[in-house]
């Protein structure tokens, strides 16, 4: 059976996916009136996030929406690891320096275990080591970076995207 997450949860991840340039900020807006129509009393976090008018406004209801729950945002977190992983994969353009910088961040932000951030700090720390003294190659620091967002990450269901 599929789980469905929380819409703290979701709250979370489209919270922490714009405040890391990974998501747009018209991807919440468009999860928020699809939940909007498809519930007979949506929440009113969830109205003010559909119609919120500017960036601040829609991070802050969308952090009042994640509530306080730590499950909540390390879910999250889980979840946006994998669309780094994704994208990485399937984006040509997308460079890991870029990928490893914004898994890092969420690492923080969703206040991931202490063992993924120290994961991805190593990974950091090899990327230092190639590009100032040569040591090691981009193929294993990008091959180490995907097993470590695949290990870790979390995919969403399908119905709790936009």
């Amino acid at each position: 059976m599929e789980h469905i997450f929380p819409d703290q949860t979701l709250a979370a991840y489209y919270s922490y996916g714009i405040e890391t340039g990974l998501l747009a900020d018209e991807q919440a807006k468009v999860w928020a009136f699809r939940m909007i129509s498809e519930r007979s009393e949506p929440s009113y976090e969830i109205i003010e996030i559909a119609c919120a008018k500017n960036r601040r406004l829609l991070l802050d209801w969308l952090t009042q929406a994640q509530g306080q729950r730590q499950s909540n945002a390390s879910d999250a977190g889980r979840c946006l690891l994998t669309n780094i992983l994704v994208k990485l994969r399937t984006d040509p353009d997308y460079d890991v320096r870029d990928a490893l910088s914004q898994a890092i961040k969420i690492a923080k932000a969703a206040q991931m275990p202490e063992n993924i951030y120290d994961m991805l700090s190593l990974i950091d720390d090899s990327l230092f080591l190639l590009e100032d003294c040569g040591y090691g190659t981009m193929k294993e620091i990008s091959r180490d970076l995907q097993d470590i967002l695949e290990n870790e990450g979390r995919r969403l269901p399908d119905n709790s995207l936009s």
